[in-house]
């Protein structure tokens, strides 16, 4: 055992409690042995409810270790020795790279919850090949059946030169409520229907319905407040698609 063993050891989580007194987040843990061999459980040493340190204004809960697949996950840290036990102060949880099952992309910085939603800040590349904008991705999967997520709701905020766009929807990949908004298309709005859009820009709004409701006082014109009330007649011939309540 070297002398950094001393000082730091490796650990995985057992189980999370809330202290009653303090609400600080506190773990049980479990050593697994030295900082540069393999795991070995009996060179170990345990430590119940130590302190939870994290980066200041971000707050999480380890999930308690779990199998899967017949094998044993759990969240793992890396602590330091004090006289009063074990405190941990770095973390990993294999559960949670598993989201990413491609690997995590250079350069990406995000969050990641078990519950399989995910922020994530991916760098992108301008026109000129300099690396200053970036993507926005906020992803919430649920729906799930047999362990797939059958919907999902989705932001995404993309500032690549050009292309500047945001994006939400709901519902399923290819389906759902959507809708956009950049510089040249303005908003759109779009239903699981394809038939059923909205859409407004610079001087134009367009919609597209199978059924449309106005309710209130409507007026139409290019001079629309200056209108008058409609009557009937040859101006106003009858039709099958345009209802006017008096």
């Amino acid at each position: 055992m070297g002398f950094i063993d001393f000082i730091v050891q490796f650990s995985r989580v057992l189980a999370s409690s809330i202290n009653e007194r303090t609400t600080a987040l506190q773990v049980d843990l479990s050593g697994v042995g030295s900082v540069f061999e393999d795991d070995n459980p009996e060179d170990g040493e345990t430590s119940v409810q130590s302190a939870m340190y994290g980066a200041l204004g971000f707050l999480s809960r380890p999930l308690n270790p779990e199998m899967k697949a017949g094998k044993e996950y759990a969240c793992e840290a890396v602590c330091i020795r004090t006289e009063d036990g074990l405190v941990p102060i770095s973390w990993r949880d294999l559960r949670l790279n598993a989201l990413f099952p491609s690997g995590i992309p250079e350069g990406r910085v995000g969050m990641v919850g078990y519950g399989g939603g995910f922020h994530t800040i991916d760098l992108t590349t301008d026109l000129n090949g300099d690396q200053k904008s970036s993507i926005h991705f906020i992803y919430a999967p649920y729906d799930y059946s047999n362990g797939v997520a059958g919907k999902a709701m989705a932001v995404a905020l993309d500032t690549t030169p050009g292309a500047e766009h945001i994006s939400l929807s709901i519902g399923s990949p290819t389906s759902g409520f959507q809708v956009s908004i950049n510089e040249t298309d303005g908003v759109q709005v779009r239903t699981p229907n394809s038939s059923t859009m909205f859409n407004i820009r610079d001087d134009e709004i367009n919609m597209a319905a199978n059924k449309i409701v106005l309710k209130g006082n409507v007026y139409l014109g290019a001079a629309a407040e200056a209108g008058l009330p409609l009557l009937a007649g040859a101006a106003s011939p009858p039709s099958t698609t345009v209802f006017v309540s008096p």
